[in-house]
Formats: structure tokens, C-alpha cells, sequence
């Protein structure tokens, strides 16, 4: 399982691009239970914390959908797409935990690093 939610190339190149969508560069941890003590651990702004919460499970959820599809329903494996769905929950998950509009979809997933900025 470690392997299929981390360390499989194209898994892991989809958590260090959404990594970079957040401005941080990251290396593989030894374990899944290491990197989620890092990843819940981190002192954070309130908000910013929202959005960093997310990550993990978005990614979790989104890569054991995408895994069941292929393995069920034959459905083929984007990862590109893959990658773009993750983000969307992510937003969307963040932007319910504001209860606020005071950003748009388009602000979360083309100018993420501006509302990291002024946070």
C-alpha cells in the first residue's frame, strides 16, 4: 500500500508536483506513517493549515478512486487528470472549511502561491 500512495514513479511525481503548487520541495520519506507525522505536525496559519490538512487525504482518496476504476472498470489512468482532480478537491475542501468566497476556483488553482503569500 506504501508503495501505490507514495513511492510508485508516477505517484510520487504527482505529490512532488502538488507539492510545488504550494511552493515546497520535498524528498521521499521512509514510510507513509513518517511523512503523515511530518505532514500533521506542521505549525501553520489557521487557513493556510486548512488547505495543508487536505492534501494528504485528497490525494489518498482521489488515487484509490482512480485505482478501483482502472482495476474494475478498466478505465485507463491520466495522470495529468489525475493530478488536476486532486487539486479541485483540494480547493473545494478548502474553500468549504473557510465558509468564505473571498477567493474564486480560479484564484486556489492558478494563484495559490498569492494566497499563501498574504496569509
Amino acid at each position: 500500500m506504501y508503495h501505490f500512495l507514495l513511492l510508485c514513479t508516477p505517484v510520487w511525481s504527482v505529490w512532488t508536483r502538488l507539492l510545488a503548487w504550494i511552493g515546497i520541495q520535498c524528498v521521499a520519506p521512509p514510510n507513509l506513517l513518517t511523512l503523515l507525522t511530518w505532514w500533521f505536525d506542521r505549525k501553520l496559519k489557521p487557513k493556510l493549515k486548512m488547505i495543508w490538512d487536505c492534501i494528504p487525504f485528497a490525494i489518498f482518496w482521489t488515487l484509490w478512486l482512480k485505482r478501483n476504476g482502472a482495476l474494475f472498470n478498466n478505465e485507463a489512468l491520466d495522470w495529468n487528470d489525475i493530478l488536476e482532480m486532486i487539486k479541485l478537491k483540494i480547493v473545494f475542501w478548502a474553500r468549504t472549511s473557510w465558509g468564505s468566497n473571498t477567493y474564486t476556483t480560479e484564484d486556489f488553482l492558478f494563484r495559490l502561491d498569492s494566497i499563501i503569500a498574504s496569509m
